[in-house]
């Protein structure tokens, strides 16, 4: 028999809490644990989404989506994700017309809307102070499930959905920065396995060697096939792509993005650098970053005039503050604070109810926060909190995107219940983060502790709680 806790909010009754019998093993995935509950979940308010359900069926049918206004709704979604400013605010968008034309041309030939974003490189070269390792962590389990979700929301507004390609830049800037090429393809294949094992099928990636048409360089089979050739790579996309005569000094004055792309670098470098240039001058340090930025600026260049021949139709995504006359800036991860940061040169910060901060990982104390290790590695920091304290219980706990968080007891075999205490810090977690998923526990949860018993249609055994929040 399964459980199922349920916490009665004051205007709805909300499913926050899923016990059942999942096995560590399960193949179904957790996001689809929550989106496609059982009948015995939704007992309750399986009758109030029948009823919103046939009245936007109704809508639809009376008001019928023009391409326009599906273009529309898609630009809407797509401010969702968009960067904000640095007083944390989002402005109109100011060339709104030439995305719009760029979605419907994908609308009228009944396709879905492709975007293209460079990123995604390696992690920082600067591991002692900023990141948590050289491998994807969860910051890029987050991203990913985030770009996959504006896919999705766009496939809600408009049924042929949306595809985002990401295009690694770290072969452009790695040996710069003091990046191994190894690097850049271990992290690029683990990214690859973390889009599959998320379900993230909206993600889809391409390699530099794409840009440069399929037939000129071998596929990338193995690390070593792909360090022989990288550096070929490096240099013929240059030498391919980098206008003649193109002036860094010049672009950075006269264009803004790329001068908004270059304080950026110059900004991050000494950081990012820390490593290799602390023994310099301080005057020497300044140099050396500027110079080094400015060389991204020709790289970058050249990069970006690749990707517009490769993806000529597809809208341009970007990870840097712009003017979104030609590219749309967006934040990979959904976080809190001014301070927009990227996964790979931060690490990921989780409150106790959720919400994200990303901050360098040395600045993280680990008084108020625990570092917590996933596939026994470093992978985030969590809040402290007694609510996740349960000695003698051998649980974990995993906030879920885009929201709640999962419970598993790792000993399945274990006799003990969930009752006293432990079932309210229950409650407690549900009140910050719903739903609250529990796997593993079976029949474990005591329902005298947790709630009024209730019976579903099916005759599954339920529980409500009630309380106000």
């Amino acid at each position: 028999m399964s459980h199922y806790l349920m916490v009665r909010f004051a205007d709805k009754l909300t499913p926050i809490i899923t016990v059942a019998g999942i096995s560590s093993d399960a193949q179904a995935s957790d996001a689809q644990a929550i989106d496609y509950p059982s009948d015995a979940q939704k007992f309750e308010i399986s009758t109030e989404r029948k009823q919103r359900s046939q009245t936007l069926t109704n809508k639809a049918s009376l008001c019928p989506r023009t391409l326009d206004n599906t273009s529309n709704l898609v630009v809407r979604i797509l401010e969702r994700y968009r960067m904000s400013d640095a007083e944390g605010d989002r402005k109109p968008l100011g060339v709104v017309h030439k995305f719009l034309a760029q979605i419907e041309r994908y609308i009228a030939r009944d396709e879905p809307v492709c975007m293209v974003l460079p990123a995604f490189p390696f992690k920082s070269a600067n591991k002692t102070t900023k990141v948590l390792g050289p491998l994807p962590d969860k910051g890029e389990e987050v991203a990913l499930r985030h770009l996959n979700s504006m896919c999705q929301a766009i496939e809600e507004v408009y049924k042929y959905g949306a595809r985002v390609y990401i295009v690694s830049d770290g072969l452009v800037y790695n040996d710069m920065l003091g990046v191994s090429d190894q690097e850049v393809w271990r992290y690029g294949q683990a990214l690859r396995q973390m889009a599959k094992d998320c379900m993230c099928h909206n993600v889809y990636f391409a390699r530099l060697r794409d840009l440069l048409g399929h037939g000129e360089l071998p596929e990338p089979t193995s690390e070593e096939v792909y360090v022989e050739h990288a550096s070929q790579i490096r240099a013929e996309i240059v030498r391919r792509f980098l206008p003649r005569g193109f002036d860094p000094t010049e672009a950075i004055a006269k264009d803004p993005d790329m001068n908004h792309t270059y304080c950026g670098y110059a900004r991050f470098m000494a950081t990012e650098l820390a490593n290799t240039i602390q023994d310099m001058p301080s005057n020497l340090k300044r140099r050396h970053c500027k110079d080094v930025a400015k060389g991204m600026i020709v790289r970058g260049k050249a990069f970006a005039d690749a990707i517009a021949a490769a993806f000529p139709d597809h809208l341009r995504l970007s990870i840097h503050p712009s003017t979104e006359t030609t590219k749309l800036s967006v934040s990979v991860v959904p976080q809190q604070g001014k301070c927009q940061m990227t996964p790979w040169h931060s690490a990921l910060v989780r409150a106790v109810d959720g919400s994200i901060t990303m901050c360098h990982a040395q600045a993280v104390s680990t008084t108020t926060h625990e570092l917590i290790f996933e596939h026994g590695r470093p992978s985030y920091f969590r809040e402290r909190s007694i609510l996740f304290d349960w000695p003698g219980m051998g649980v974990e706990f995993e906030h879920l995107y885009p929201g709640g968080i999962k419970v598993t007891l790792r000993d399945r075999s274990s006799g003990e219940s969930v009752h006293g205490a432990y079932a309210q810090k229950l409650v407690e977690l549900g009140k910050f983060c719903s739903p609250v998923v529990l796997r593993n526990f079976g029949n474990r949860l005591a329902a005298a502790e947790c709630g009024t018993e209730a019976k579903s249609p099916d005759g599954e055994m339920g529980h409500t709680v009630d309380t106000t929040v």
